[in-house]
């Protein structure tokens, strides 16, 4: 089904031939790092999940992001920001931005079921009291 495929979370990394840092190049739009709000373009990738990464190249870096959509990776990076250095990790769901917008569509469909089933059962505890 659409569940079932590898992705990962709408990062673009590149990496400096000199120091052979990490940094996110492009955030994919609707994507989870994009949908998460915290990771900016320039932030260096330090670790995925216990792995430190830093150094490793792109493929490596590739392979430990990838994953079964809808399975959780935490990515942490460094920033700076003027003098300020300071890291964060942020918990991603692999996936792409279909995959988001067919759960967010889902959760839509769940929602207007509950809805009309509170109706219903509204409907018969009036029905019931009128008896």
């Amino acid at each position: 089904g659409p569940g079932g495929g590898m992705a990962g979370v709408g990062i673009f990394f590149q990496q400096e031939p000199s120091s052979g840092r990490v940094y996110v190049a492009n955030i994919v739009e609707g994507g989870s790092a994009d949908r998460s709000g915290v990771i900016r373009v320039n932030d260096v990738i330090v670790k995925v999940d216990d792995e430190d990464v830093q150094g490793q190249p792109l493929s490596t870096l590739r392979n430990l992001i990838l994953g079964k959509q809808g399975t959780y990776v935490v990515l942490a990076f460094r920033r700076v920001t003027g003098t300020e250095l300071y890291y964060f990790d942020v918990e991603l769901v692999r996936g792409t931005p279909e995959y988001f917008e067919s759960l967010k569509k889902s959760q839509a469909i769940h929602n207007e079921k509950e809805k009309l089933l509170m109706q219903v059962r509204q409907q018969e505890q009036d029905i019931q009291a009128l008896r």
